[in-house]
């Protein structure tokens, strides 16, 4: 049994009932234990202090120089990359809505906006209520969606459309409770013509340059989709969270701001 005091390391063997000197034994293990797990304690907060003042481990903030804004005007590339699974020989549940199979073998649905793919379940609630604005002869209508973190579906968004000189608002709601296909509700319809007004007074819909940033700021961001469709004329745009924060002076990005929820923002 081997038994250790100080800086002396002796080897005893026990046997015959030999009980050897007291100055042998250890009678305070446990003050010397206790005495030790104080002093660790205090001396890995300080490491750890000391770790995190150092600059390597300090996070970086985002600069944005002008460097890194551009200006996207583009208006025929679309993102397609799903459209091979998209069967629109299936039964739809609206004009531009349109079942799919998930890569795990489940049926889904997939909305059309401008020629774009939709996966997000407040998305497809829109276009089913779009395609019917459509059918009954509406013929200005703007949809936002607020994205709040794009690593799983959340968010809201706005439908605002004009018939007759009156402006009607529906707001729809993910809801990942409810048991139904499509996780969004339709909420109630309010009169709001401030964010309207703006959109056709500035002639977004017919603006296709869209503010940007090159530099990678921050993983799953939120993310802003608008898209209308006035005088038979479709236009749509997205923009990040970090966009909408850099481009403040933006059309496009002010019209974001009159509809996005501050209680939601990023």
């Amino acid at each position: 049994k081997s038994r250790m005091m100080g800086d002396y390391h002796v080897r005893f063997c026990e046997r015959g009932k030999v009980k050897f000197l007291l100055p042998t034994r250890h009678k305070h293990v446990t003050h010397n234990y206790m005495k030790n797990k104080f002093y660790l304690k205090y001396f890995l907060l300080f490491f750890f202090t000391m770790i995190s003042s150092c600059k390597i481990f300090k996070k970086k903030e985002a600069f944005i120089t002008e460097n890194d804004k551009i200006m996207v005007c583009n208006d025929t590339t679309k993102n397609r990359y799903y459209r091979t699974k998209i069967d629109t020989l299936k039964q739809r549940l609206s004009n531009n809505v349109f079942p799919y199979i998930d890569i795990n073998g489940k049926s889904k649905y997939a909305s059309i906006f401008d020629d774009s793919e939709h996966y997000h379940d407040v998305d497809i609630k829109a276009r089913i209520v779009i395609d019917s604005l459509i059918k009954r002869k509406t013929d200005t209508i703007v949809f936002y969606r607020h994205w709040l973190h794009t690593n799983g579906f959340n968010g809201y968004g706005k439908l605002l459309w004009k018939k007759n000189n009156v402006v009607n608002e529906l707001l729809i709601v993910y809801n990942d409770s409810i048991p139904e296909t499509i996780k969004a509700v339709e909420e109630k319809i309010s009169k709001n013509d401030i964010a309207l007004n703006f959109y056709l007074a500035n002639d977004i819909n017919n603006n296709k340059c869209t503010p940007g940033i090159t530099k990678f700021i921050i993983s799953h961001g939120s993310s802003h989709f608008v898209y209308s469709k006035i005088n038979n004329k479709e236009n749509s745009y997205t923009m990040s969270g970090s966009e909408v924060l850099y481009f403040k002076d933006n059309t496009k990005t002010q019209f974001i701001e009159l509809l996005i929820d501050n209680k939601k923002r990023d």
